[in-house]
This record gives C-alpha cells, sequence and structure tokens, in this order.
C-alpha cells in the first residue's frame, strides 16, 4: 500500500500482518482520485471508517487542506498514526476521532464543521451503506456543491430520499462500488 500521487508520492504507507480492514487498492483508488482532482485542492476532507489512512493521506498528498480520520477501532486508529509518523504530517494537516460514525457525524454538526469532500468506507453488507446516508443527509455536513463517496458492495442498496445529495457518479471494481453524490 502506497501513496500514488502529490508530495508524498511513492511512500509506502505500513499495513500490519495482521489486517482487520480492507485497504482500497492502488488502481481503485487512481480512478477514484481522478474523478475528484479538481476538488482537492484546499479542501476540508472527512475520511469516515478510516482504516489505515490510506485514503485521507492521498488527499492530503494532492492537495487537501485538512483530513478528519474517523474510525472506531483502536487497532486502526495506531496504523493511521503510524502512517501519519511515518510521513511526517503536520499537526495543522489532521485531526484524528476515535469515535463511531454516527457519533463523529453529529459531532462535526455541532462544531459547525462541513466538508468539500466526504469519503466512507463502511463494513459491506450490513447495513452501514445506508445508515451513513442517513445520518450524513440528517446532519447536513456536505458543503454546498461538495462530494459524498461511498465506498460499498454492489449488493448493497438504499431505499430513502436524497433530499440535497444528488447521486451522479458509481464506479464498479468487481464485487464493490464507488457511489458518488453531489451536494445541490
Amino acid at each position: 500500500m502506497r501513496i500514488i500521487s502529490g508530495k508524498y508520492k511513492k511512500t509506502n504507507l505500513y499495513l500490519p500482518k495482521k489486517i482487520n480492514f480492507r485497504p482500497t487498492s492502488d488502481y481503485v483508488k487512481e480512478s477514484l482520485f481522478s474523478s475528484i482532482n479538481s476538488f482537492l485542492p484546499n479542501s476540508i476532507f472527512l475520511d469516515l471508517f478510516c482504516g489505515s489512512g490510506n485514503i485521507g493521506i492521498e488527499a492530503l498528498s494532492r492537495g487537501a487542506k485538512k483530513v478528519y480520520f474517523v474510525d472506531n477501532s483502536i487497532f486502526s486508529i495506531k496504523v493511521l498514526k503510524k502512517n501519519i509518523d511515518i510521513l511526517n504530517i503536520s499537526n495543522e494537516e489532521y485531526v484524528i476521532f476515535k469515535k463511531s460514525f454516527d457519533v463523529a457525524i453529529k459531532y462535526f454538526y455541532e462544531k459547525n464543521i462541513f466538508f468539500d469532500l466526504i469519503f466512507a468506507d463502511p463494513p459491506y453488507e450490513k447495513g452501514f451503506f445506508e445508515k451513513v446516508l442517513v445520518k450524513i443527509i440528517e446532519f447536513n455536513i456536505v458543503k454546498e456543491n461538495g462530494l459524498l463517496m461511498i465506498e460499498h458492495s454492489k449488493r448493497d442498496k438504499f431505499n430513502i430520499e436524497l433530499k440535497e445529495l444528488e447521486l451522479f457518479k458509481i464506479l464498479e471494481y468487481g464485487d464493490k462500488k464507488i457511489s458518488f453524490f453531489i451536494r445541490r
């Protein structure tokens, strides 16, 4: 697992032998970032269910101003911190929350923290795909014209009213999809 582009390009990230998460592959990551490159400069980015921090760190490498990392696993947070240390990322560029996604989303809303870009990679096929959408819509933490991207199983479905979010793009890779929503 490595950073593909930007100021940390070609840097290998730490990935322990015992992994409790599925890192986004370089191929999928490159396709994702090609789709959002114009949104990245000076953006506020949320990496929800961040695992190793692979996606959020790539966003920083490509020009995001600040990344908020959220995961409720102490194991994931330790791996993330090790990767931040490897790259010597400045404290001003990131914030780490060891919280569940719903608690973190409510916190951001209460503290008036809103995002240009949100990437969520929740556990597959456990209802998280729809739960994440519901919470983000409820607390409306995506800035106007901001993007929400959710990586999920092809079998995940949602049956909710999107309100301000509009599904505008889906990338498919084997058994997974990344659904892109824009806030109007």
